[in-house]
């Protein structure tokens, strides 16, 4: 403790300039030793965890080597952290218990839930919203090193504005979480938990700024930067690795004409059946003289939708719940009713003909070049 004391007076001596201004004398300085040794205790809680966070960001070139040289095969980081069953157990009782109580609080409850996973945006929200925090810190950073008071203002506003934005990313993020898969669950929980050093390191760095960087802030902002990184390399290997918020559902191009696929004789009403229709696997369900056709494969993680719980809900009408994740598809044109998913499924108009079910594939309208001109106002040009 004495070395960390003494490393502390060092740093403000040489890292405050105010100190060189009211201190001209070695004697001066030594006397403002008594101020310097104030932070001590606020450093040695940064330092222990910039142990860690150091050693983390010294192994990146071996990660990015091993990912060069064995594609999509897990690092002996992602290895150590499934093998550690503290975090394992933890963060599948975290998950789970989260999940349970927004299935729950019922209709209310999932309807926040929804808006978290981003259902209304039509692909997860949690990583639109890290752009805006990890900019604004990252940002925050560079200008907090940068001298002069307009950096130092500009600093301290994005790194606010950044803290701001963290709470709604970190909801959608625990929000996900609540359902992520177990081969990434480790990996997730670290993720979250890096997000968490790294705010409280930014507010940290905030807190020591009185009005302009100081040494304190510098090096706090800095760590948190540090653990933001490599918080956002894990958050791409959930992506890119793990698939965890990709769209894991078939997306046939056909049939475009009726098509016979089974004999109305072998559908019995209220008893799912699974077929495969031109390579895509397709569920058909009767509810009294109706029948549903719908992608048999749930877009969240690939959960047999023939296996989930078919109801009626309201004005979406007959629904299917995933059995793996609880993500709920209206079987009439395969829009999400609630996540976790936020991809909606294809989706088939059926008839009866002779005896046969017919389907054929419910065309969706075509993203096509002068839409997106219309959505950006005309700014995309040949």
């Amino acid at each position: 403790m004495a070395e960390m004391n003494a490393a502390v007076c060092v740093w403000e001596c040489a890292g405050d300039q105010d100190l060189f201004h009211d201190a001209p004398s070695a004697i001066d300085c030594i006397r403002k030793t008594g101020q310097a040794a104030m932070y001590a205790s606020r450093l040695f809680v940064a330092y222990t965890e910039s142990k860690i966070l150091f050693a983390l960001l010294l192994s990146i070139p071996t990660f990015l080597e091993q990912s060069k040289e064995v594609p999509m095969q897990e690092t002996d980081v992602e290895r150590n952290l499934k093998e550690i069953e503290s975090i394992d157990s933890a963060s599948h009782a975290v998950s789970r218990g989260i999940h349970n109580a927004v299935l729950g609080g019922g209709e209310p409850a999932r309807k926040v839930a929804d808006a978290l996973h981003g259902t209304w945006l039509g692909h997860p929200l949690h990583p639109a919203l890290t752009d805006f925090v990890v900019g604004a810190f990252a940002f925050g950073s560079l200008f907090n090193l940068a001298s002069g008071e307009l950096n130092g203002k500009l600093a301290r506003k994005l790194i606010q504005a950044g803290a701001i934005m963290a709470v709604p990313t970190a909801l959608a993020g625990v929000t996900d979480f609540s359902t992520v898969p177990r081969r990434a669950m480790n990996t997730a929980a670290v993720h979250g938990s890096l997000n968490s050093v790294a705010l409280v390191l930014y507010l940290l760095s905030l807190r020591n700024g009185n009005g302009r960087p100081s040494g304190m802030s510098k090096l706090f902002s800095t760590l948190g930067f540090g653990a933001m990184f490599v918080s956002a390399w894990l958050g791409g290997k959930m992506t890119y690795h793990y698939r965890v918020g990709v769209d894991k559902s078939e997306r046939p191009e056909g049939p475009t004409e009726w098509t016979r696929v089974l004999s109305d004789a072998e559908l019995t009403e209220n008893r799912p059946r699974r077929i495969e229709v031109e390579g895509t696997a397709v569920v058909l369900y009767k509810r009294g003289s109706r029948i549903y056709a719908m992608a048999a494969v749930c877009a969240h993680e690939g959960g047999p939708l023939e296996e989930g719980t078919f109801l009626e809900k309201g004005a979406d009408g007959v629904c299917v719940e995933c059995p793996w994740h609880q993500s709920v598809f209206a079987m009439e044109d395969g829009h999400v009713v609630h996540g976790p998913s936020t991809y909606e499924l294809a989706a088939y108009e059926t008839r009866v003909q002779d005896g046969q079910i017919q389907i054929r594939l419910i065309e969706r309208k075509p993203v096509v070049e002068q839409d997106s001109r219309q959505l950006v106002g005309e700014l995309v040009t040949e």
